[in-house]
């Protein structure tokens, strides 16, 4: 991918850390007509809207880009994910968010499910996701159910961590999926990031075309693979999970698969990008 930016870009390899000005973000946003953000690590941490986020979000919207909110939270709906953004200040519909556990149920709607489900995992879900009572007694259950190979093995996303502070995670979904993948002998269909499953419906639609994306999230092994699994570009800030230094390992990795979670752009934090976007100047 190649970008026009200015001398201020720090090049590392295939990914640009971008230091932003008024030519370099505007000759940036000129590229794109949707931009996917992850949410947690980029938008809000837990139930607290970093530091710009909403402004620089709603300030990209008022610019006329198509904006999706895309999460692998699948706790809770999507009705409950829009009024969450809503309370803290971003402007998004609930058709415009995507998660995890929406892309499941529709999995299911396409597959005519109409069985019994085994659920390991919050309230927004029916499959196995992130579940903070999760005990033996839930992880025998699901193995034996899953001795049949005709049952379904559905997981929502493998997270292995998610942000609750600025210097703190803690385990997520891909920690009970792995539980119980262990004990079942079976890996799962993953509904959430990073299968391009989650907005293939909206690709095929018409409604984002992949060359005109910018996918902006905080999680190499997620998110990036994600942008890349989808034909997106890439963005990765680092005020959630991956960081600049995750980028510099990646980059000097000699696995085969590492160079897929390479972001095309790195930047400190999301709001780095607010004083210098047009809609801001006029």
């Amino acid at each position: 991918m190649n970008f026009v930016l200015s001398r201020r870009v720090l090049r590392m390899g295939g990914c640009q850390v971008l230091e932003p000005n008024i030519y370099n973000v505007r000759q940036l946003l000129k590229t794109f007509d949707t931009i996917v953000y992850a949410a947690d690590g980029v938008l809000w941490r837990h139930d607290q809207a970093l530091t710009g986020a909403a402004d620089t979000f709603n300030a990209l919207r008022a610019m006329g880009k198509n904006s999706f909110i895309c999460t692998n939270n699948s706790e809770a709906s999507c009705r409950a994910l829009s009024k969450k953004a809503d309370s803290m200040g971003f402007l998004i519909a609930e058709n415009e968010i995507l998660s995890s556990a929406q892309a499941l149920a529709r999995y299911m709607r396409e597959r005519k499910f109409n069985r019994k489900v085994y659920i390991v995992g919050g309230q927004g879900i029916m499959a196995v996701g992130m579940d903070l009572g999760l005990n033996v007694l839930k992880l025998t259950k699901a193995s034996i159910y899953l001795r049949d190979p005709k049952t379904l093995f559905l997981a929502t996303n493998r997270d292995r961590a998610f942000p609750v502070a600025a210097d703190r995670q803690v385990p997520g979904a891909g920690v009970v999926v792995a539980a119980i993948q262990a004990v079942a002998k079976r890996a799962p269909f993953t509904c959430g990031k990073p299968t391009p499953y989650v907005c293939s419906h909206l690709i095929r639609q018409g409604v984002i075309e992949p060359e005109r994306t910018l996918l902006v999230g905080d999680t190499m092994y997620t998110d990036m693979q994600f942008g890349y699994n989808c034909g997106f570009h890439t963005l990765l800030v680092g005020t959630g999970v991956s960081s600049l230094q995750d980028v510099r390992h990646a980059l000097a990795s000699k696995q085969a698969f590492a160079y897929q979670q390479i972001p095309d752009l790195y930047l400190h934090r999301l709001s780095d990008l607010l004083p210098f976007i047009p809609s801001r100047n006029y």
